[in-house]
């Protein structure tokens, strides 16, 4: 899971770069596993929200100046989208780092194993 933080340019950095002047915000993110990000959203004290499209939870907070980001996986998220693979007969899917899962996503992935 990444953080995404957008923190607005200066008008000193978009003087320095004109041809990028219509990016407004520099854009940082930090991975972390499934744990961490969600230690990183209860310690800003917002409540993700269950976003539809993406069949994620999101959450969104401004501290310091910057705007944070983050889509969060969970065994929700992931059954949503092992669903999607079983349901059009999908080769399988990837992942980005072994370890990086709660422990309860194995038994997710073990409800569609054949």
């Amino acid at each position: 899971t990444r953080v995404w933080k957008e923190t607005p340019k200066t008008a000193e950095e978009l003087a320095a770069d004109p041809d990028n002047a219509e990016y407004l915000n520099k854009v940082e993110s930090t991975a972390y596993s499934m744990g961490e990000a969600r230690a990183v959203v209860d310690e800003a004290q917002v409540t993700p929200v269950w976003d539809e499209e993406t069949m994620q939870y999101y959450a969104e907070w401004e501290s310091e100046g910057s705007t944070y980001k983050v889509w969060l996986e969970d065994s929700e998220s992931l059954r949503a989208k092992l669903q999607l693979i079983k349901d059009y007969n999908l080769a399988g899917s990837a992942a980005w780092r072994l370890g990086q899962e709660s422990s309860g996503i194995w038994d997710v992935i073990q409800e569609y194993v054949k």
